[in-house]
């Protein structure tokens, strides 16, 4: 890995006089916002929820709610130098892979191509990758391997706003996964996972492998057995599907850009961001769309079709079967979207391939975690490692995630046994 200058390892962007004042009283308030919190957590925390938790829930909605996205963005690392200096710390082998359109895989131990985890990153289009989703990555696979399956986990690297919007996105996981592809890796021995933003983005790709937008690369669905290029390097030409992709997991899935649902109208107080905050964020993407690293794309009209899945005309999800086998999607009972997320995977994904007519249907399970906040299974690795490696209690759906992960893995596939 060649050694990265001051700007490749941030945004490039310093903080003006008047965000270095915001935020010193931002942190001057936070003691202050802290002892408020303490005393919320300790009498009026949810059911089920810890001291600590709570604690931490209401801390980090309260630097949503107080810093802005351009400070937040100045005081960030990118996403590869966060791998980086996490997978230095963690006396890791750092592994990056620098694909086409400015792609990235960064690798949770050594690259694999016969069983793999693609992990697309949340952050409402604007955020890098963070840390506690890292000591997540790293927990799921030594689960994983506990339960006898050896997995390689690979991070998408993605381009945030502003630098490039929808589909710049869709194109990079196109391009991720036309690359693991190519290395031989079969598609029943896939699973992506995504959350919040993530889960949007790879709605947005099975949108695409479903309805491709024409300036884009795209996977051909196909049944029929061909061989894979043995060429690690990623081509501009197609790569079929020689079978559905095994697993889909959605974890606080960002399913609608414009939401009317009670959850999100009652701004879930016990919840990570409130209604301000993903309105803020909604108005940026939306804005944003069609700034393609440089290049202009003219596929406006449909994009609601790609980033508001819940909201897609009648039948849009038809197919659903052809490209994927398995979806889980997950929300927590005191997070902002929970009823969006609900209705999504309840009355939309799951009715996908109901006509006489389909060939395949994929199985849809639906976990709603009894006090869970927006992406909670990350909040388990918001403390880090304990001393000696050992990581902190983790809450009730992270425990679901191995399972269903160990399931998919564990499923018998004729196609990529022969």
């Amino acid at each position: 890995m060649p050694k990265l200058t001051d700007e490749e390892w941030t945004y490039g962007r310093s903080l003006t006089f008047s965000e270095r004042v915001h935020i010193t009283l931002v942190f001057l308030r936070l003691p202050f916002a802290l002892l408020i919190n303490c005393v919320k957590a300790a009498f009026f925390r949810p059911d089920g929820i810890g001291f600590q938790r709570a604690v931490v829930h209401s801390t980090i909605r309260y630097l949503n709610h107080h810093i802005s996205i351009p400070e937040m963005q100045a005081l960030s690392l990118l996403s590869v130098p966060t791998y980086i200096r996490w997978a230095k710390k963690m006396k890791m082998k750092v592994t990056v892979e620098d694909l086409v359109e400015d792609t990235k895989i960064m690798w949770i131990g050594p690259k694999r191509n016969d069983k793999v985890v693609l992990w697309v990153h949340g952050g409402a289009y604007i955020a890098p990758l963070v840390e506690p989703a890292l000591n997540l990555y790293m927990y799921l696979q030594a689960e994983l391997a506990m339960g006898g399956c050896d997995v390689g986990i690979a991070v998408l690297g993605y381009t945030i706003i502003p630098d490039a919007g929808f589909p710049t996105q869709i194109h990079q996981l196109t391009v991720a996964v036309q690359h693991l592809l190519a290395t031989g890796l079969h598609p029943s021995n896939l699973h992506i996972i995504g959350d919040s933003a993530g889960g949007n983005i790879i709605l947005s790709f099975l949108s695409h492998l479903l309805h491709p937008l024409p300036s884009l690369r795209n996977i051909s669905p196909s049944y029929i057995k061909s061989s894979l290029p043995s060429s690690s390097s990623t081509s501009i030409s197609s790569i079929p599907l020689v079978a559905p992709i095994r697993g889909i997991y959605l974890l606080s899935p960002w399913v609608t850009m414009r939401s009317t649902s009670n959850s999100y109208n009652s701004d879930a107080p016990n919840d990570l961001i409130s209604k301000r905050n993903l309105d803020v964020f909604a108005d940026i993407v939306l804005s944003h769309i069609g700034k393609c690293l440089g290049r202009p794309t003219t596929e406006h009209e449909n994009a609601m079709h790609y980033l508001d899945p819940l909201n897609c005309p009648e039948g849009w999800w038809d197919g659903l079967g052809t490209v994927v086998d398995r979806v889980l999607v997950s929300a927590g009972s005191e997070e902002l979207l929970s009823d969006d997320i609900v209705k999504f995977a309840d009355e939309i994904l799951a009715k996908a391939d109901s006509s006489a007519s389909a060939t395949r249907k994929a199985e849809v399970t639906l976990v709603v975690q009894d006090g869970g906040v927006h992406g909670d299974p990350l909040m388990d690795f918001v403390m880090g490692p304990k001393k000696g490696g050992e990581m902190h209690n983790v809450g009730s759906l992270t425990p679901v995630i191995v399972r269903w992960l160990k399931e998919g893995m564990k499923l018998r596939n004729d196609t990529a046994d022969s």
